[in-house]
């Protein structure tokens, strides 16, 4: 999978690169430019974020040695690619699930003219996300029977998928009533279950196998020794943390509403 890591890489030194540069020339070709190298990079970042899961969910080629080569696109049909019908429609909910919850979040912290064409983009995105997520749902069920079959017997899951069905229609009826924090957690809501519920059905498998379901990769034939994982644990705990922190910081410093006309930034 070196070529997809690398488009990977590039995408995101291309959104690092676009933030930085946009503001170097006061010149309006200059930052829509970038502007829309920046949304490019992202867009295509959330499509690459949905096909690597759906790669986890569909499984990939892992042999006896534990090794597995996967091309971009498959020329022949009975060969596994990367991007094929199902993760293309994985990464395809990716973007437009992501891209609702971006306009949910537009809605929530900005006024006037912006904020209502947020609000009307998130309703129509809304509808459009649960009608993909159905696609999704449908899909995996072909594709992967047996994660239902270990979700039904994980009762510990269950209230994910209720969360998933509820929080679009939370959201929905939240923008409909301005009260666009209660779309933005819904939103949340939504993404974080239907990550969660694919982890929890998957559990201890980390990667299936499509060749033999002795081939999986799983949480404890892939573990490191007890004293590498204290010691991941023990970087990991400051780490997340810091990171907690950060983000408090981020919001508590950017709370409210921005005014149309503010420049943050330049």
């Amino acid at each position: 999978m070196y070529l997809t890591l690398f488009v990977v890489l590039w995408l995101l030194v291309f959104r690092g690169i676009a933030i930085e540069l946009r503001g170097q020339i006061p010149h309006p070709l200059w930052r829509d430019a970038w502007d829309g190298m920046f949304a490019f990079s992202s867009t295509a970042m959330a499509f690459v974020a949905g096909v690597a899961l759906g790669n986890v969910v569909r499984g990939v080629p892992i042999d006896e040695t534990g090794w597995f080569q996967l091309d971009l696109f498959a020329l022949r049909g009975e060969r596994v690619a990367a991007i094929d019908g199902y993760t293309g429609l994985a990464g395809l909910l990716s973007v437009v699930s992501l891209g609702t919850h971006g306009a949910t979040y537009l809605a929530w912290k900005t006024d006037g003219a912006l904020h209502d064409r947020a609000v009307a983009t998130a309703q129509r995105a809304w509808v459009i996300t649960i009608a993909l997520g159905l696609a999704a749902t449908v899909a995996t069920g072909l594709v992967r029977p047996a994660l239902f079959v270990a979700f039904s017997q994980r009762w510990w899951v269950w209230p994910l998928p209720a969360i998933a069905v509820s929080s679009p229609v939370v959201a929905l009826r939240a923008l409909a009533r301005g009260r666009e924090l209660r779309a933005f957690l819904a939103s949340s809501a939504f993404i974080a279950s239907l990550v969660l519920a694919t982890a929890g059905a998957l559990f201890p498998v980390l990667l299936p196998s499509t060749v033999d379901r002795a081939f999986d990769l799983d949480a404890h034939t892939a573990a490191s020794d007890q004293h590498g994982l204290a010691l991941g644990l023990a970087w990991w705990l400051p780490a997340m943390a810091l990171a907690v922190l950060y983000f408090v910081n981020l919001f508590r410093s950017m709370r409210g509403k921005v005014a149309a006309g503010e420049q943050h930034g330049n």
